[in-house]
């Protein structure tokens, strides 16, 4: 079997670069799970203040759990993903923006556009231009 065949040892230069490319590794891995923990806490943190409201926010849940997924949408898109119909989703939204946690972005009186922005704002730090 391979397993019992001797291991020819590297050369010396890729012997060189191995700890390098392995603590890169591990930086981006933990660059992605110290990220990955800071949205599990943010969608905790904006779940906890929903559920506080009790019935007053009872389809809100949903909404939020779908901006999750897309952080940029219409009320006719979160109905059609959510099944629900359109003015439970305005209600719903009307909840989430009351908390803070979604906002409108369009500043228009139809066809208005809402946003998850902490969401948007977790996955777009550290990709501002370089000087």
């Amino acid at each position: 079997s391979r397993r019992d065949e001797p291991v020819e040892p590297l050369p010396l230069r890729e012997q060189a670069d191995r700890p390098r490319l392995l603590s890169a590794r591990a930086y981006r891995r933990d660059g992605r799970e110290v990220h990955a923990n800071r949205f599990q806490v943010q969608r905790r943190i904006d779940r906890e203040r929903i559920e506080a409201l009790g019935r007053r926010a009872a389809s809100a849940p949903k909404v939020h759990q779908i901006l999750q997924r897309t952080p940029i949408a219409t009320i006719p898109r979160l109905a059609k993903k959510t099944r629900l119909t359109l003015p439970t989703i305005a209600k719903a939204l009307g909840v989430l923006m009351d908390l803070g946690i979604v906002r409108e972005i369009t500043g228009k009186q139809r066809r208005r556009v809402y946003t998850y922005g902490r969401y948007i704002s977790l996955l777009s730090e550290g990709t501002e231009p370089l000087p």
